[in-house]
């Protein structure tokens, strides 16, 4: 629980540092729980249970810190993930919202195919697989 003091401390420290302000705010529309496994998050230094902001499209691969690709995860699955291709990721692993997670990961590398923005090329071939093995599931179901 976060005393006055912690309080008024990261209400100086969003004032001076807007990247922290947009962080508490990815944060709170989060409500507050991990997007993954739904634990509840805190900005303590607790290495599982700390907040921390997860590139939905990795900025080593071309990500960026717009909306429509962060994620607030707690540390232990984000450091899970790793370099993990978001799609490889939710299907390794028993996540609740799996569905609502590609989505999200899809529309994120969307949103750079759209805005002509650089993005690895392997995202985009991944991307594609996926889209065709959906396509061929929903062939087979018909």
């Amino acid at each position: 629980m976060l005393t006055e003091k912690d309080i008024q401390a990261i209400k100086k420290r969003m004032q001076k540092n807007k990247r922290f302000k947009k962080r508490v705010e990815w944060f709170q529309l989060g409500q507050r729980r991990c997007h993954c496994c739904g634990v509840q998050l805190n900005w303590a230094q607790d290495f599982n249970n700390s907040a921390s902001v997860e590139h939905m499209v990795p900025q080593s691969k071309g990500g960026t810190l717009h909306g429509v690709n962060v994620l607030i995860t707690c540390r232990g699955c984000n450091n899970k993930r790793g370099t993990k291709d978001w799609i490889d990721f939710v299907s390794e692993n028993d996540i609740p919202k799996s569905d609502w997670l590609i989505k999200k990961y899809l529309a994120a590398v969307e949103f750079y195919r759209v805005n002509n923005t650089k993005v690895h090329i392997s995202i985009f071939h991944k991307v594609r697989e996926y889209n065709n093995k959906i396509k061929k599931q929903q062939k087979l179901a018909a």
